[in-house]
């Protein structure tokens, strides 16, 4: 298992990575708690760069995050296509 992450490790230094993550409007939601936590521990797109990191990936773009509905989704209007245009950036930045 160990030689496996090395490998692994090795292989992700020459990749390019980008994160996103989905969120939802804690001011919607009007949840104490989920204010609370977005305040004091943010979202999941900075764990998931510091993942990414740690396993040899170069990001090459900034994180992004994309709103939901509600606390699950789908989308809300207009992401869909933020996020389409994100995603068209990073492929223009692939070599």
């Amino acid at each position: 298992r160990i030689d496996q992450t090395v490998r692994d490790q090795q292989r992700y230094r020459t990749t390019g990575a980008a994160a996103f993550d989905t969120r939802m409007n804690v001011q919607e939601v009007n949840s104490k708690f989920l204010i609370y936590m977005a305040k004091h521990f943010g979202y999941a797109d900075k764990a998931i760069v510091k993942n990414l990191k740690r396993a040899g990936c170069e990001i090459i773009a900034p994180a992004e995050g994309f709103i939901v509905k509600g606390s699950e989704g789908p989308l809300k209007e207009g992401e869909l296509d933020r996020a389409r245009a994100w995603g068209a950036k990073l492929k223009s930045m692939i070599k």
